[in-house]
């Protein structure tokens, strides 16, 4: 995905939250959310391409997805390799958004899937496991399977590249460094810098890009910062305090739900884990694939009690949210279109630089 497709995606995902925190069935006339095209049709978006459908991102991915393909051919043959390219598209995972009749936005939306944090999870469980990922073929699996093992692992080197370090030894403080710092190489890495830009794989690109970061957070600071804004703020909190939901602002939402949500992701255990290196090694690729295409066993009691917790506050956040929506996004286009204007030639460059 391009830099500025993986920013829409971004930005589509979080007007979606935001239109879906919008309103109840008591919200007083004239008070409606905003709709999903009034969040979108803000001075930066408009200003940076922001404001398209998101099909045209998919295509737009699509057809540079094919270009970096080709490009992985001709850097595998340079290597001594033989590769196909291969379509991802015909992996076709659950979406909530396109698989599901409710309609994104709504209370029923809230009522069914919450905030889409941990209600999705047996859906795309049972996808990965079962039945979306079996339609994916691999052009290249006879291929390796014609190779020997030293070939085999020389093949995914020249694709992939090396791995970073790893040292189990490492705090998370540490490992976070290493995988943030891990520039990717090999021909998959090489064709998607080339076609998508180095920004792809992460990592702060160029020092305009940087400082476009840097700012963009600044703005996200001061449109939170703004006294209007602080005001419905506090309104929507003494909203949801009503409700039994003791929140300062929505991202103490979103911290809460993660904490909760440690103790189900650390109960969850993954076919084949317990396998010692000589087990592993003593079976086939068709084993290791019966194996690891298993989806992890986890505790079903407590994913129901925190999904249950999740829709509850996501209902309760629509509820009380309308208003507070509104009032954020006056005062969004109002900075935005300050920060367009103060920052025109940086924003025109960071453009430019976005596949």
């Amino acid at each position: 995905m391009t830099k500025r497709s993986a920013l829409a995606a971004v930005a589509a995902a979080l007007l979606l939250l935001l239109a879906a925190c919008g309103s109840g069935d008591d919200v007083a006339a004239g008070d409606d959310p905003p709709t999903l095209e009034e969040f979108q049709d803000t001075p930066l978006s408009e200003f940076m391409g922001w404001n398209q459908d998101p099909q045209d991102f998919e295509e737009e991915y699509a057809v540079q997805e094919a270009e970096a393909q080709e490009l992985m051919v001709s850097c595998m043959a340079e290597q001594g390799f033989e590769y196909q390219p291969v379509d991802h598209g015909e992996v076709d995972f659950f979406d909530p958004y396109t698989d599901s009749d409710v309609e994104p936005g709504t209370r029923e939306w809230a009522e069914t899937y919450g905030y889409g944090w941990l209600t999705f999870f047996e859906e795309e469980q049972a996808g990965f496991a079962v039945g979306e990922a079996e339609t994916f073929t691999d052009p290249n699996e006879e291929y390796l399977q014609s190779l020997s093992d030293g070939e085999r692992d020389a093949y995914y080197r020249a694709l992939y590249g090396d791995e970073p370090d790893f040292d189990p030894s490492l705090s998370d403080e540490e490992l976070d460094e290493l995988f943030s710092t891990f520039v990717p190489t090999g021909c998959d890495a090489e064709a998607r810098a080339e076609v998508f830009g180095d920004g792809f794989f992460g990592g702060g690109g160029s020092e305009e890009m940087e400082e476009f970061w840097a700012l963009s957070e600044e703005l996200y600071q001061r449109i939170e910062g703004d006294p209007r804004v602080a005001e419905a703020s506090g309104e929507w909190s003494a909203c949801m305090a009503d409700a039994g939901h003791d929140f300062s602002t929505q991202e103490d939402i979103f911290l809460a739900l993660d904490e909760r949500s440690q103790e189900f992701w650390e109960s969850q255990t993954w076919p084949g884990e317990d396998l010692t290196e000589a087990e592993y090694e003593q079976l086939s690729p068709e084993e290791l694939d019966a194996i690891f295409s298993q989806p992890p066993e986890y505790d079903q009691e407590l994913l129901d009690e925190l999904q249950a917790y999740e829709i509850d506050v996501a209902v309760s956040d629509f509820d009380c949210g309308a208003s507070m929506m509104r009032i954020r996004l006056e005062v969004q286009r109002e900075l935005e279109a300050e920060f367009v204007e103060t920052n025109r030639e940086l924003l025109e460059q960071v453009r430019d630089e976005m596949p």
